[in-house]
């Protein structure tokens, strides 16, 4: 009996955390494609072509959309107690887990120089979107 009651307080907890992990990168993925839509047509004067979208943009999109995809998965494995749903949603969790951890030690132990890619990026940022401001470029 009360092996029962664990059960369902543990889907409801699952159930619960899903929502709110899928609220918050449906707000990500959202911001992001309002950023997008209203940068592009800004910068091409109504008619947006979608070319110069960086990389980082991209990269919240795509992470956002899995974010959704995955605990989408774990929610409705957990309602409707689908055990494979549920195991997909486990693996993939532990693998987003390993991935973090991997790039924490690489980090940590100066396997992957980032500050020269986040110098290179910011250098690229300021002569391209600020260039003709002076202030900007004698600062930098």
């Amino acid at each position: 009996m009360s092996g029962t009651g664990c059960y369902n307080c543990l889907r409801f907890l699952v159930v619960t955390v899903s929502m709110l992990v899928m609220t918050a990168a449906l707000c990500l993925v959202s911001g992001t494609s309002w950023v997008v839509v209203n940068t592009e047509l800004y910068r091409q004067g109504g008619q947006g072509s979608y070319t110069n979208i960086s990389l980082l943009t991209v990269a919240l999109l795509v992470v956002g959309g899995t974010v959704v995809l995955l605990a989408t998965v774990g929610c409705c494995g957990a309602l409707t107690q689908s055990r494979g749903m549920v195991a997909v949603f486990c693996i993939c969790l532990m693998a987003i887990v390993v991935g973090e951890v991997t790039l924490v030690v690489m980090v940590w132990l100066e396997q992957f120089d980032y500050h020269s890619l986040l110098t290179e990026a910011i250098r690229r940022t300021v002569i391209t979107k600020y260039q003709p401001d002076n202030l900007a470029m004698i600062t930098y």
